[in-house]
């Protein structure tokens, strides 16, 4: 099965290599919309409902970015040459009221569409959008039942069965080129529900499942003694659903284990961070930010574009200085999702050319 997530993504855009070796800034590659900060949900391990996460600093939970800029910023994708949009939170991108507008008009300008949705509004006409016309749809669900579901997302109990609904009718009438994916974020309160759940998803249809932790403090040493009392279990339920349950149709990522690795990915031991040029973030705020971990956190704002356009910002010299100028070994002292990528980066950039033919 051909891998949906790898580092080396990046190594087949040498344009945009090369514009970083040059020192030119081009358009970005991707680009993480987050259209609302209102969700229909309150999930207790939110990273930005966390006071004590870093990702709160700038958020206000009512913003959400107006009808007519949403038109302007997609226009100027258009024209930058964006090849890729990822709506996600913030809050729920389905609670958007322009999001069927906006995903048709992104469609129409031929960039690749993804999104990361609770799965409640995952019904009707949007259903039918995303369906024919997202290369990707990955709901965050997290419990095999009604009643762990419900406690970790402050909802009805009656949720669930919506949303298990909701991913069954979605996979039944998706185009086959739209791929739907789970996201479950493994947390004390669903630890033993993992092996129920990965069954549950692939009765239901789904063809694949991530696991990851949950962030629940800017300390690396905090988050591993959040996990260290139910670690065993949670590898043992996993270890058993990779025998039992994957196969060529059902696929079981897990990405639980980057949580136990590499320190560096706190601690980076590099100056600069190539991959924020490859990737950025629109906030519900109208602030462009960094990468998504440095989404509403305040050293990570490149500029507002409340007054000008996402093109005029990107390109101009103030925010181009703070791309080209971020220390990410003294600005990023946290949680680092592109950590890996970037050091691929700096290792192929910095490779001595005059000895490339020694392979």
């Amino acid at each position: 099965m051909p891998k949906l997530y790898s580092d080396l993504k990046i190594l087949h855009f040498s344009s945009k290599i090369s514009d970083i070796e040059r020192g030119l800034l081009s358009s970005p590659i991707h680009v993480r919309l987050k259209p609302t900060n209102r969700c229909n949900h309150n999930c207790r391990y939110c990273c930005y409902r966390n006071n004590k996460l870093y990702l709160n600093q700038c958020f206000r939970k009512n913003d959400e970015i107006p009808g007519e800029k949403i038109k302007r910023i997609i226009e100027d994708f258009g024209h930058m040459g964006v090849k890729a949009v990822t709506f996600s939170g913030g809050g729920e991108p389905l609670y958007y009221p322009y999001f069927n507008e906006t995903v048709n008009r992104l469609f129409s300008l031929g960039v690749r569409i993804g999104i990361l949705t609770n799965g409640s509004l995952l019904k009707g006409k949007t259903a039918e959008i995303l369906g024919k016309q997202a290369d990707w749809v990955r709901i965050s669900m997290d419990a095999a039942n009604p009643d762990t579901y419900a406690k970790l997302r402050g909802v009805s109990t009656k949720e669930f069965g919506r949303i298990c609904a909701n991913i069954r009718c979605f996979v039944k009438n998706k185009k086959d080129r739209c791929r739907l994916g789970i996201n479950f974020i493994v947390t004390k309160e669903n630890c033993t529900e993992i092996y129920q759940f990965l069954k549950l998803m692939k009765e239901s249809g789904v063809r694949c499942v991530k696991l990851s932790e949950a962030v629940i403090s800017t300390s690396r040493e905090e988050n591993r003694k959040h996990y260290t009392p139910v670690l065993n279990l949670i590898k043992k339920q996993v270890s058993k659903g990779l025998a039992d349950l994957a196969d060529n149709g059902f696929e079981i990522i897990d990405r639980f284990d980057y949580f136990q690795g590499d320190d560096a990915s706190y601690n980076k031991g590099y100056s600069r961070c190539y991959f924020m040029q490859c990737m950025t973030v629109i906030g519900a705020d109208l602030n462009i930010y960094a990468c998504q971990d440095k989404a509403y956190v305040r050293n990570g704002k490149l500029g507002s574009i409340k007054n000008m356009s996402f093109s005029e910002l990107w390109f101009g010299k103030k925010s181009k200085n703070r791309i080209l100028k971020l220390n990410p070994g003294k600005d990023c002292l946290h949680h680092c999702t592109q950590h890996s990528k970037n050091l691929l980066l700096l290792d192929f950039i910095d490779i001595y050319k005059e000895h490339l033919d020694f392979v």
